[in-house]
C-alpha cells in the first residue's frame, strides 16, 4: 500500500506525539493494523533497534512522551516514521520548532539516516539555509505554485527568480554573482495576499516582483530550463 510506503515527521513532536501512550506504543500504533505488523516480539525488537538508530535507548520504550526534550521527541517522531521500512520520508520543518543547538544534531541525524538506508526524502522548509545544507535539490515555492527549482549546490550561486533571492538576502546570504559578490536583495512591492484571494492571471509573484511588466500580470510564464539542471517560472528569467 502507498501509505505504508510513504511516512511523514511533523513539525512539532511536542502535538505530534500522544502524551498518554508510551514510546513502544507511539511506534507501534500504525503498524500494528497494517501489513507489515511481524507480531508483539519481533514489533518490540524492531522499535529498540529503531530507537538506538535514533539516538536513544530500548529503556525509553516504557517512558511517555513528557519525559522527554524537544530534540528527543523529535527522534522519536523520526523513528516512528522509519519503523514500517518506507520508501519516502516527507519532513515539513522538522527542526523549526528546535533550538539551534539542537538542529544541526538533528539533520545531521537526517543525513546519516539518508546515507546509510538510501532512503529518499521530501524535505519541506522556509529556511533556505537548511535546505541547502540537506537536500540535493530545491524547489522554491510561492502561493503553492512553484517558482524555481535546481540543484541545492547551484540553486546558492546561480538563483534567477526575484523571489529566491529574496529568500536568499532574508537569510543574510544573497545568491553570489560572477564575481563572487553577493546581489542586493530586491526591493518588494504591496504586501503579501492572503491565501484565499486569488492570484493575478499571470505570474502568482507578479504583484509583488519588483522586475515585473505589464505581460508578467497577463501571463503565467512556463518553466524552463535556465542551464546547470535549473529551472525557473520567470519572464525574466535569464536577466540576473
Amino acid at each position: 500500500m502507498y501509505r505504508e510506503k510513504v511516512k511523514y515527521v511533523f513539525q512539532d513532536p511536542a502535538r505530534s506525539l500522544n502524551p498518554r501512550m508510551t514510546i513502544y506504543e507511539v511506534l507501534t500504533a500504525g503498524c500494528r493494523f497494517s501489513s507489515r505488523w511481524p507480531g508483539k516480539k519481533r514489533a518490540r525488537i524492531e522499535a529498540a533497534a529503531i530507537l538506538e538508530e535514533v539516538g536513544l535507548s530500548e529503556a525509553d520504550l516504557e517512558r511517555r512522551p513528557a519525559e522527554f526534550s524537544g530534540g528527543q521527541r523529535q527522534r522519536i517522531s523520526i523513528a516512528r516514521g522509519l519503523l514500517m521500512q518506507p520508501e519516502l520520508l516527507i519532513c515539513d520543518e522538522v527542526v523549526s520548532a528546535l533550538d539551534v543547538s539542537i538542529q544541526g544534531q538533528i539533520l545531521n541525524l537526517l543525513l546519516d539516516i539518508k546515507s546509510r538506508r538510501k532512503l529518499s526524502f521530501l524535505f519541506i522548509a522556509h529556511d533556505l539555509k537548511v535546505a541547502s545544507y540537506f537536500c540535493d535539490r530545491i524547489g522554491v515555492m510561492y502561493r503553492g505554485e512553484l517558482m524555481e527549482e535546481a540543484p541545492a549546490e547551484n540553486l546558492y550561486l546561480e538563483a534567477r527568480h526575484p523571489y529566491t533571492k529574496l529568500l536568499f538576502s532574508a537569510a543574510s546570504r544573497g545568491p553570489l554573482d560572477n564575481a563572487g559578490v553577493q546581489a542586493a536583495a530586491p526591493a518588494l512591492r504591496g504586501e503579501v495576499s492572503s491565501a484565499t484571494v486569488k492570484a493575478a492571471a499571470g505570474c502568482a509573484f507578479a504583484e509583488r516582483c519588483p522586475l515585473a511588466e505589464d505581460r508578467c500580470l497577463r501571463e503565467r510564464p512556463p518553466m524552463r530550463e535556465t542551464g546547470a539542471g535549473g529551472f525557473t517560472r520567470c519572464h525574466k528569467a535569464g536577466n540576473r
